[in-house]
């Protein structure tokens, strides 16, 4: 009885599922997968900040604000874009070469989304800077790989691949290969005519096939055949598709020889689409349409030999206007709520201009100003390639106004170059020590005495 007796011993609870996989041994293979898994995030990592680009260099800067502006100054001197000539620039180009060699190594990549963001860098490098030298050493390259995104992508890798299309040929002008144009021509027709596709591929293989066939088409026959497979969606349900189809027409037509425009377009294929465009209850189909009815006038005139912009002269080619005319009425008075508030402005001023060139017969003109030099756009011809630029590079226009050789061919103008400022110019001339900032303090100085003193007078005189 008086023994010590321990007390009973309590079982030990039973471990989890859970818990006995945390202390579970690994084996050799899972090791190496979880090596693997670790070391390919890293590089899909690396590869995404290779990537990233620099936002645009400002286009003009303001001597006082140094913010960008496109106005003339009433600055003495004039501060030029920045040339690749300068170290930082130099070093930027770099950064947006490699970018651009990495994004097109993405392009590779097994995940859609890797590929998506890729075209992404590519499209916005392409059309917000001007680098000629990098799409001509991956000419091949990027033919290769945009192809592939084409013809195996999702919708958005589809259309962002045909925009990257047009792009590389604007950047690269008539230097692209005429092969690689006759196939992506095709292969873009393909998509065109495929209804299945969605209205954002559609829309997207518009625009890149009619900018290829602009800039790079070898023969009037290959842009005759592809206006005439455009010309048949003009009327699509789509609104985007319908306001696509009416631009590349319009750009297409202004490369096409008038008697073909005037003998074939207009009897075979726009007669009765034009006017039911026209008629579209979209805004801004109705006023893309109607731009182009201007366009076919002033050909027209153009032919006729008259120098004075008609706009009933489509009368005896399409029939009765009447209800076109009322239709760009009722776009210059009314706004549509569907649209964005910028679209909507640029809709009805479309058609206001469209209305003050039919009352005054002449056609009408815009001006641009880079690097503080007017750049005139005269007629509908011009307007209408201007038009169709300015949507597809959208921020980047400036910067290929400046530096693409072609813009200047394609619209006749050359830019004289400005000289930039040293750093000790600049100090010179802006600096608070400087000579100029004396002289103007004391300039002022004298001012406010002057006129300190012309207001005792006053005041002696009126006692």
């Amino acid at each position: 009885k008086n023994a010590t007796h321990s007390p009973p011993s309590q079982p030990q609870p039973v471990p989890s599922k859970k818990s006995r996989s945390k202390h579970r041994p690994l084996c050799s293979w899972s090791i190496l997968n979880h090596h693997l898994r670790r070391y390919n995030r890293s590089c899909h990592q690396d590869k995404l900040q290779q990537i990233r680009l620099t936002r645009p260099v400002s286009t003009t800067l303001d001597l006082a604000s140094e913010s960008p502006s496109l106005s003339p100054s009433s600055s003495p001197c004039a501060v030029s874009r920045r040339t690749m000539s300068d170290p930082e620039d130099l070093e930027q180009g770099d950064q947006v070469a490699d970018a651009v060699r990495a994004a097109l190594d993405s392009l590779t990549e097994r995940r859609g989304a890797v590929r998506i963001n890729a075209l992404k860098s590519l499209c916005s490098a392409l059309s917000n800077r001007y680098r000629q030298d990098v799409v001509e050493e991956n000419s091949f390259t990027f033919m290769d790989r945009l192809t592939r995104c084409v013809q195996k992508g999702t919708d958005e890798e589809q259309a962002l691949a045909c925009q990257c299309m047009g792009l590389m040929v604007i950047t690269a002008g008539c230097g692209v290969d005429p092969s690689f144009i006759q196939s992506s021509c095709k292969l873009l027709s393909v998509l065109i005519k495929d209804k299945n596709n969605s209205p954002l591929v559609r829309t997207s293989a518009i625009q890149a096939a009619a900018v290829m066939c602009f800039v790079a088409a070898s023969e009037e026959a290959d842009s005759r055949e592809l206006v005439e497979l455009v010309v048949n969606y003009v009327t699509d349900r789509s609104d985007s598709v319908a306001s696509a189809a009416v631009e590349a027409v319009s750009l297409l037509t202004t490369v096409l020889s008038a008697e073909y425009v005037c003998d074939s377009l207009i009897h075979d294929h726009l007669q009765d689409r034009i006017l039911k465009a026209v008629e579209n209850p979209n805004n801004q189909v109705a006023a893309d349409a109607a731009e182009l009815l201007c366009l076919l006038a002033e050909i027209m005139c153009d032919q006729a030999g008259d120098d004075e912009f008609d706009f009933y002269v489509l009368e005896a080619y399409v029939g009765d206007i009447s209800n076109a005319v009322e239709r760009i009425h009722e776009v210059a008075g009314t706004a549509q709520k569907r649209q964005a508030k910028k679209d909507r402005g640029e809709t009805r001023t479309t058609a206001k201009l469209i209305l003050r060139a039919m009352d005054e017969g002449e056609s009408p003109d815009e001006v641009l100003t880079i690097r503080r030099q007017p750049i005139h756009f005269c007629g509908w011809k011009q307007l209408a390639q201007l038009d169709f630029l300015r949507s597809y590079l959208a921020q980047g226009l400036d910067i290929h106004l400046q530096e693409n050789e072609l813009l200047s061919e394609i619209f006749d103008f050359e830019l004289s170059e400005v000289r930039k400022l040293s750093k000790k110019e600049k100090k010179s001339m802006f600096s608070k020590s400087s000579q100029a900032a004396k002289d103007r303090s004391q300039k002022r100085g004298k001012e406010r005495k002057s006129k300190q003193k012309t207001d005792r007078f006053r005041e002696q005189d009126s006692d």
